[in-house]
């Protein structure tokens, strides 16, 4: 009888737990929309070839990169901004990405807020790695509007520029189903960790922020539907 009490409320947690499971995954399911792309305005503007962040060994960066949060007034350059894309999600040399993705199939968007870099206006880009050229999406200075998406944090507003983390798990479904979440978000740490190595080497602060409204961010950015804001990373020369 013990063991018939047993096996009952073995089977009933078990299957208690598998309902859990099928609700949380359907909760934390993936766009049911493909992004659309980016509506662009003008011409786009190539950036610079990346430049080649000073040697140092990796440990002696890892071991100094922490997050900066103030800004000095001071703008940012073009040769810096197209090397910090680069790390975040560009093509090295032998054809490959600088950063890992379940299938080799890349998941991600990159998007860049920029008020304050040498030869390029105030506007909202979305960058295309393989050109390595920015589309303008909007004109005017966003940093307002998208520190107060972001719970009003100061280091956007600071900060000359942002770049901005996004993408769709959709873009992995196909093969990877309930599992292209999980993926998503990794290749999102991936590329956000590279950015901030990259800026640390650079002599740049970096700090990478996700405590924002997702709807508010994406309106604030004008993100192509489909496209999920999941970090943002204001970058410029700390305070001294």
């Amino acid at each position: 009888m013990k063991n018939a009490i047993t096996k009952t409320v073995v089977g009933a947690v078990a299957a208690a737990a598998l309902a859990i499971t099928a609700t949380s995954c359907a909760g934390s399911a993936v766009n049911p929309e493909p992004p659309e792309p980016a509506t662009t305005i003008g011409s786009p503007l190539e950036l610079p070839v990346p430049a080649e962040a000073p040697a140092a060994a990796l440990n002696d960066t890892i071991n100094s990169r922490h997050s900066v949060r103030t800004f000095a007034a001071e703008p940012l350059s073009q040769t810096d901004l197209a090397t910090l894309l680069w790390a975040t999600y560009g093509y090295r040399t032998d054809g490959g990405r600088t950063v890992p993705s379940a299938g080799g199939l890349y998941a991600l968007a990159i998007f860049v807020a920029i008020g304050d870099v040498e030869g390029v206006s105030p506007g909202i880009y979305t960058w295309d790695p393989a050109t390595n050229q920015l589309g303008k999406m909007s004109e005017g200075d966003p940093r307002t509007l998208l520190q107060g998406a972001a719970l009003d944090q100061s280091a956007i507003g600071e900060a000359p520029a942002t770049i901005v983390i996004a993408g769709s798990p959709i873009r992995l479904e196909d093969k990877y189903g309930e599992r292209a979440g999980q993926f998503t978000l990794n290749e999102a740490g991936h590329s956000s960790q590279n950015l901030l190595l990259m800026a640390t080497a650079l002599g740049l602060g970096a700090v990478p922020i996700g405590g924002f409204e997702d709807d508010e961010v994406s309106e604030a950015l004008d993100l192509p539907a489909g496209e999920i804001p999941y970090c943002l990373v204001p970058v410029g020369l700390p305070t001294t």
